[in-house]
């Protein structure tokens, strides 16, 4: 099993809790697993185009992952880290 943790705000998501487990061997399969669990994150999470929103973040462990990366492999045991980014000026 994989563990999310989600770090940040979906509105409007009540449900959501800050730590779901998913199954899945790529960073894009355990993202779709977790869209399952909560089917509205599925806007936030991904654009128009089906890939990872500029507005988030993700982390397998402490490592960055890159929109091109998401069918990179992940073992179980690891942590997938999902968290909003903020802009302002």
């Amino acid at each position: 099993m994989i563990k999310v943790c989600f770090h940040g705000y979906l509105s409007p998501l009540p449900n959501l809790v800050n730590v779901a487990e998913v199954s899945g061997k790529t960073i894009g399969q355990c993202l779709d697993e977790f869209v399952k669990l909560y089917p509205s994150a599925k806007k936030s999470l991904f654009d128009e185009k089906g890939k990872l929103s500029q507005y988030f973040a993700v982390f397998v462990n402490e490592d960055r992952v890159f929109p091109e990366e998401i069918n990179k492999p992940i073992k179980d045991g690891h942590e997938l880290h999902i968290v909003s980014l903020f802009g302002g000026g």
